[in-house]
């Protein structure tokens, strides 16, 4: 019973401290000055003077985007992880598929020799 009580604390106690950081990480402002972000630019703005000798580039879409959504700028990072991940996957499976075919032969060796030694009456 104390156990249940416990763990409920703490789970408790954990909720809040990430709700508590969440809500610090999403009102906090920005750092002035230039920075790298994924959301879309705003398309009526101004765009910012150079600052330091740093000239804000210009950002060319190349594919349009149907919706806006919250995670609308994730789109193209995603895919381009997925695509990494499927031709590192398709390697290490080329890579594990040759370990298994050469421990397939050398079992089918050792068995076939162990057969062969019992059949004879050793």
């Amino acid at each position: 019973m104390f156990l249940h009580h416990r763990a409920v604390l703490v789970i408790g106690a954990t909720a809040a401290v990430a709700v508590t950081a969440l809500a610090l990480h999403a009102s906090a402002a920005p750092p002035p000055g230039p920075s790298i972000s994924w959301a879309s630019t705003p398309t009526a703005s101004a765009q910012p003077s150079a600052v330091g000798g740093v000239h804000p580039i210009p950002v060319v879409r190349s594919t349009p985007q149907a919706s806006g959504g919250p995670l609308a700028g994730l789109q193209i990072p995603i895919a381009a992880m997925f695509q990494q991940l499927n031709s590192e996957t398709k390697a290490t499976a080329v890579g594990q598929y040759s370990i298994l075919h050469s421990i397939e032969r050398v079992l089918r060796d050792q068995l076939e020799a162990f057969l062969h030694w019992v059949t004879r009456g050793h």
